[in-house]
């Protein structure tokens, strides 16, 4: 008798299994989310805009402080507001959320808040400053501006110097939440200046008229 040999069957191709599954999934999520969410973090595309423009109770300082500012006039209790322009300067959309005014409650921030306004009309020209001020949040597309009108609380100081020379804003890049600074010391920028609001009276005679 002839024996008759059959060959093996070759072994059944696995499918992935359900681990195998979740890592590629994951592995899939780290290549994509990795570079989002760096670039998210990095990012810093606010600039202070070309223009600025005295609110309620302010003025413009010209000297008799470390240099050019923004003081606010009036007596104790006394809200200032001043408008400057901020811009988007990325090439991706940005959402304002408004700044950070932590503490009121107990008094202890100048900064009361912030609304903002139209920098230009549909026309592209400059609108009138202070009309129609809004609440955030706001956002701006790429190398949009608007006017954002910040309001300090004076207050009693006897004879000391206080200013604030930032906005802690808070802001959101592809739907990621950041918080940052919006500096207003910035010597090469003539268009925001600290906002001064306990000062020697004699620094009132250098008020721009």
């Amino acid at each position: 008798m002839v024996a008759v040999m059959t060959p093996p069957a070759a072994p059944a191709k696995k499918s992935l299994d359900a681990r195998t599954a979740v890592w590629v999934a994951l592995s899939l999520a780290l290549l994509v989310g990795v570079p989002w969410v760096t670039f998210s973090l990095l990012y810093s595309p606010i600039r202070s805009g070309n223009m600025s423009a005295p609110g309620e109770n302010v003025a413009w300082l010209t000297d008799g402080l470390h240099q050019t500012n923004v003081i606010v006039t009036g007596k104790e209790g006394t809200i200032g507001v001043m408008g400057f322009a901020l811009e988007n300067a990325g090439p991706v959309p940005i959402r304002i959320d408004g700044p950070v005014v932590e503490g009121l409650e107990h008094g202890t921030r100048p900064l009361r808040g912030a609304t903002w306004s139209p920098y230009i009309n549909a026309d592209g020209q400059p609108v009138d400053p202070g009309r129609d001020r809004l609440p955030f949040p706001k956002t701006l597309r790429s190398g949009e501006q608007i006017t954002v009108w910040v309001e300090i609380r004076k207050y009693e100081c006897n004879g000391s110097t206080q200013w604030l020379d930032r906005i802690p804003l808070r802001w959101n890049v592809l739907g990621l939440p950041r918080q940052s600074d919006w500096m207003l010391d910035d010597p090469q920028d003539d268009m925001t200046a600290p906002m001064v609001f306990c000062y020697p009276d004699s620094a009132l005679k250098y008020v721009a008229r």
